[in-house]
């Protein structure tokens, strides 16, 4: 059996992975990973996407060229209305909050149990502040 470094790291290591699994088992992550393949697997919520993002690319360029067009903004505002109202998005929305509050909880239990928030400290990616 190969010595462990004096650091423990193969330890964290495993216990690390043991956490993910956990976590991945979590009826909360279980339910956002199957509310995000039924999201992104839904055709009709493709194309529905895909207008919004027509319609905002129009308005965008109105905007550009200095032309106030009433009409795109609110078929913008009207299609951004019809992707929160489907429910699908109603229920992606609704699994990823329940996950992300869970990854949130656990990085509390952690910083708690550990006396340092290392997860709280750390800037956004890309930048540290």
């Amino acid at each position: 059996m190969a010595e462990e470094p004096e650091n423990g790291h193969g330890v964290v290591t495993e216990r690390v992975r043991a956490l993910v699994e956990a976590l991945r088992a979590a009826p909360a992550i279980e339910q956002f990973r199957a509310a995000e393949e039924r999201f992104r697997a839904d055709t009709e919520l493709g194309r529905m996407q895909a207008g919004l993002r027509w319609s905002h690319e129009r308005l965008q360029r109105a905007q550009q060229e200095k032309r106030h067009d009433p009409r795109l903004f609110q078929e913008v505002r009207d299609a951004q209305a019809r992707l929160q109202r489907h429910p699908l998005v109603i229920d992606f929305v609704t699994t990823r909050q329940a996950a992300q509050d869970l990854l949130r909880e656990t990085n509390q239990e952690m910083a708690a149990i550990l006396g340092v928030d290392i997860g709280g400290s750390v800037g956004r990616a890309g930048g540290c502040c």
